[in-house]
């Protein structure tokens, strides 16, 4: 018989390293024998700078950005980024499988005919599309470099690095009711994250294979947009100017509040971090978010729930950050798949369940962050013709 899956509360373990040994003490002999050892061995990892440098995860660069988001005054509640760090190179030591958690085991090297190591597949990797503009007219621009468009209506459009800019003045700020409505849409493919000012001053980031629809200038009644894949908004408070994002069928209503919506597939979630938002799915009545709390409408099922998260968690992409909460082999392979614009597959079925507790920082080397994965153990990574393999680990 197959021992159960140990099931960790890292939130609980995280808040007791923090706390004193006096003050700890008492509260650790009431975890469970198994989150007692595995206290134990975080205690001891805490401060090994081994660790960290194994996996790649300790560079200055990660950590001068985890310190500065810390000092970020917000009123939302989130897992200190200093303890992330070492505590996401803990965890990936660790994996949930069938068989429980298993340490990190050195294994004898046996080498794969036709594949390729991740330095030898993926040297130079790069993103095959553009991050692309289409304008009212119909024309497509590809944003690789600092210019300035001109839209029909005169709206200037500033385009620099990473950012997409609709230049916000009294003169073109809104429309009048009747006017035509100028529509752009901003597409971002597979490999890029991308920034957009709306001419409201609201601000989008878009995830990795995203498109938003929006007008250059809104109309006086509403500010409307339409959105596919992910994007995280900070809208422009004004209570006598809703802002309204459509996704899939659904629609999120706000005044000025900051949240996420990300559609990639059947499930549309919305999750808000500050303000207040009311989900609206198809077939039913409209549903008020509070901080922390997030809406998910299945279209298939039509069903709606809603649920208490940390929204930052949903949030941090747009930060190059990644949470995993029992996050799958698969839906990792797939969020990689979207981020670095490769193709992943699996040898083995088996090998999508396994399980990933801890939180990275996304560097732009997709070999870095497939290194890293390989290094907890239980898989192999190869390349086969540009494709990402993953096999299992006793395949090296």
């Amino acid at each position: 018989m197959q021992p159960e899956p140990l099931h960790i509360d890292w939130e609980k373990l995280i808040d007791l390293l923090e706390r004193p040994s006096a003050e700890s003490s008492p509260l650790v002999a009431a975890l469970s024998a198994g989150e007692q050892a595995l206290f134990a061995r975080l205690q001891q990892l805490k401060d090994d700078p081994l660790l960290t440098g194994a996996l790649q995860l300790d560079s200055v660069q990660a950590w001068a950005h985890m310190v500065e988001k810390e000092k970020e005054a917000t009123p939302v509640r989130r897992i200190a980024y200093g303890w992330k760090k070492w505590v996401a190179a803990a965890s990936l030591l660790f994996i949930v499988g069938a068989g429980g958690w298993l340490w990190m085991q050195s294994r004898i090297v046996r080498p794969v005919q036709h594949y390729q190591t991740i330095a030898q597949g993926l040297t130079n990797h790069a993103p095959s599309g553009k991050v692309q503009l289409v304008t009212a007219d119909g024309n497509t621009v590809e944003i690789d470099s600092a210019r300035q468009l001109k839209e029909k209506d005169g709206t200037l459009i500033q385009l620099r690095q990473g950012v997409v800019a609709y230049r916000n003045g009294h003169n073109n700020a809104v429309t009048t009711q009747g006017d035509r409505l100028f529509m752009n849409t901003l597409i971002v493919p597979r490999g890029y994250l991308y920034n957009l000012v709306l001419s409201d001053g609201s601000k989008v980031w878009l995830n990795a294979e995203s498109k938003i629809s929006f007008p250059v200038r809104f109309d006086k009644s509403e500010r409307k947009v339409t959105i596919e894949g992910e994007a995280y908004f900070e809208v422009a408070h004004n209570e006598n100017w809703p802002f309204i994002v459509r996704a899939g069928n659904t629609e999120t209503k706000v005044l000025g509040t900051s949240f996420d919506i990300r559609a990639y597939g059947s499930n549309i979630y919305t999750t808000l971090v500050t303000g207040s938002v009311l989900f609206t799915p198809p077939s039913a009545g409209g549903v008020r978010l509070t901080p922390d709390h997030q809406a998910m409408y299945n279209s298939h099922t039509g069903a709606t729930e809603t649920r208490k998260v940390i929204a930052d968690d949903w949030a941090v992409w747009r930060n190059d950050d990644l949470v995993m909460i029992r996050m799958s082999l698969a839906e990792l392979a797939e969020m990689l798949e979207r981020r670095y614009d490769i193709q992943v597959s699996f040898t083995d079925e088996k090998l999508k369940d396994i399980q990933y507790n801890g939180a990275l920082h996304l560097t732009g080397n997709v070999a870095d962050m497939l290194t890293n994965l390989e290094q907890t153990g239980n898989i192999h990574i190869a390349v086969k013709d540009k494709k990402i393999m993953i096999l299992p680990a006793n395949m090296k």
